[in-house]
């Protein structure tokens, strides 16, 4: 009899660590296109990560940084943040107007979280939950495949082609996408 391998247990630190190890390099890109200034206290704890000017005014960012994505080919969109006290995931909690869901080592995506947060009910239904097991307890998310996230995208960019920041809404994608 075969012993199944253990699932890793995800650690928040370890999280943690990997967007702090990646935000100057998000940070140095956005700052090519943008000023931006990181968020306060009081913007962090509405998952706000930075504060860009842009032509319109200002534009708050939440960053998410995967180093697994690329080998899985989905997005992790957080829904449940902790299963033991139910507190709410990023996905519904985060006041930002962009997410930046970096796919290490280069590939930017930006999705406005509205445009996100219609799209989730339906990829919730297709896709379901998967738990990240924690020490005592889980995060859940609907785990996305790219193929299909590109729908709800903005914006894509490759870091290493030298693609810059736009956060402003495509013209030419209204009203012909998600």
């Amino acid at each position: 009899m075969h012993e199944q391998p253990k699932k890793a247990i995800h650690q928040f630190a370890q999280s943690q660590a990997v967007e702090a190890k990646h935000a100057p390099r998000l940070d140095a890109w956005l700052s090519e296109s943008y000023p931006i200034r990181e968020a306060t206290m009081a913007e962090q704890w509405q998952g706000i990560d930075r504060v860009a000017i842009t032509f319109d005014g200002y534009v708050t960012i939440d960053y998410k940084c995967d180093e697994k994505a690329r080998k899985t080919d989905r997005l992790f969109l957080e829904t449940v943040s902790n299963s033991v006290t139910g507190r709410p995931g990023w996905m519904r909690t985060s006041r930002a107007d962009w997410l930046v869901y970096f796919v290490v080592p280069e590939t930017v995506w930006m999705f406005r979280f509205d445009r996100l947060r219609r799209m989730m009910p339906g990829w919730q239904r297709t896709y379901g939950e998967r738990a990240a097991r924690n020490v005592s307890y889980a995060t859940l998310g609907v785990c996305v495949p790219v193929t299909v996230a590109v729908s709800a995208v903005e914006y894509l960019a490759r870091l290493a082609h030298g693609d810059g920041a736009v956060l402003e809404v495509s013209d030419r994608w209204r009203g012909t996408r998600g």
